[in-house]
């Protein structure tokens, strides 16, 4: 997957913050620590009828799932963002 270089700013959304520290241009640290203050929100679905149940609204905690599903984030970066966030 290609990802572009670029500063982290205030509006990437939990996704690209995941996809900048695999692709090393963020730190543990950093990744950390943006999560940890992230506006964290309930996991809304787009519609509530929808046929395709993984279809989610941009900066959820689902962005950290589907990081740690795709390979792109570990499980114990996961336990450890769950432990700081909760």
């Amino acid at each position: 997957m290609d990802v572009s270089a670029g500063d982290l700013n205030t509006g990437d959304a939990p996704w690209e913050v995941a996809l900048r520290y695999a692709a090393g241009e963020l730190s543990h640290e950093q990744m950390i620590d943006t999560f940890t203050v992230w506006p964290w929100t309930h996991d809304l679905f787009l519609d509530d009828g929808s046929v395709w149940p993984e279809q989610y609204v941009r900066g959820t905690w689902q962005d950290v799932v589907r990081a740690v599903d795709e390979g792109y984030l570990s499980r114990e970066d996961y336990a450890e963002l769950f432990e700081r966030t909760a």
